[in-house]
C-alpha cells in the first residue's frame, strides 16, 4: 500500500469520500509536486488580537486564515 491509498482509505466514505476518486488524489498531488497549486496564506494571532483580527476578516482584509491561538 503507497502513501496515495493510505490517505484515501483514511478519508474515503460509501462514493468516494473528501477526496473523490484515487484518480483524482493523484491529479490534485500531482498538482501540488508542480508548484501549480500552492497553500493559502496562514496567520496566527495572539487570543488578546481577536477583536483587531475579527474586525479585519469583516473588511475583507484576511488573506487565507486567521488562526486565533490562546495562552500557553
Amino acid at each position: 500500500m503507497n502513501a496515495i491509498d493510505v490517505v484515501h482509505s483514511g478519508v474515503s466514505g460509501n462514493n468516494g469520500g473528501f477526496w473523490g476518486t484515487v484518480k483524482e488524489l493523484r491529479e490534485v498531488i500531482a498538482l501540488v509536486e508542480s508548484g501549480q497549486l500552492t497553500s493559502i496564506p496562514i496567520e496566527v494571532q495572539p487570543l488578546a488580537g481577536i477583536n483587531e483580527v475579527y474586525a479585519r476578516l469583516k473588511r475583507g482584509e484576511v488573506r487565507g486564515r486567521a488562526v486565533i491561538q490562546p495562552a500557553a
